[in-house]
């Protein structure tokens, strides 16, 4: 699973070739990233929040688990 820290330095490393009004999307899929648990979601998002202030994100997961 990815460390908070790996998490932290690709959000800044995407921020730094985006500029605001810019959008990126993030894709988890199958359904082996559910395994990651609620709280490492919340703390992805939350990473995103901190480094991309004026940038559009939007996440997705696709699996298909039951």
């Amino acid at each position: 699973m990815m460390t908070e820290e790996t998490v932290k330095h690709m959000m800044e490393n995407i921020a730094a070739d985006l500029m605001p009004g810019d959008g990126v999307h993030f894709v988890f899929q199958g359904g082996e990233p559910t395994l990651a648990g609620i709280p490492f979601f919340e703390r992805f998002v939350d990473s995103g929040k901190d480094a991309m202030s004026g940038i559009r994100i939007s996440y997705a997961l696709q699996t298909n688990g039951i």
